[in-house]
């Protein structure tokens, strides 16, 4: 008579932990545009750290591999992407002196799951420097990884 309730049980259990998996949520994503070059390299690894360490929203570095950065965000295949040369009526989302700006799409301002974005970007944009990106850009051309070496610096800034 105890053997009914407890098989009725394990059953719930077992499609409990069976269906859990489908239901998880991996959160919102947004794809950042890279080129080939170191200064490319590092600037989208400072977005990429910093926006994932401090609103939790994951960043896709997406390389670019020759195509133009305007028509892929035009073409909504990446969310923003630093352009040397853009269009006038571009969004700017960041800008450091002596650096192509960062151009963004409408999702990014238009998507409430990316509201915290903007606002991020500023605080990056006010604290780091031409000074920093040049010293972080000369440690990838003597080979080191870009991911690792800004976020070696955003830690001993304390700025993640």
């Amino acid at each position: 008579m105890a053997i009914r309730p407890l098989i009725l049980m394990l059953s719930f259990l077992l499609l409990m932990l069976l269906t859990v998996p489908v239901f998880a949520c991996f959160g919102p994503k947004l794809y950042l545009g890279i080129g080939e070059s170191p200064t490319d390299q590092v600037l989208t690894s400072f977005v990429a750290i910093f926006i994932k360490e401090t609103t939790g929203i994951d960043v896709e570095r997406t390389p670019l591999a020759g195509r133009d950065p305007q028509a892929e965000i035009a073409a909504e295949k990446i969310d923003f992407s630093f352009i040397p040369k853009h269009r006038d009526g571009s969004v700017v989302l960041m800008e450091i002196t002596g650096f192509s700006p960062l151009i963004t799409g409408p999702r990014i301002d238009n998507d409430l799951q990316f509201t915290t974005v903007r606002t991020t970007l500023a605080r990056l944009e006010k604290k780091l420097t031409a000074g920093h990106v040049q010293a972080l850009v000369a440690e990838v051309d003597t080979g080191a990884l870009a991911m690792d070496v800004v976020r070696h610096f955003l830690i001993v800034q304390r700025w993640i």
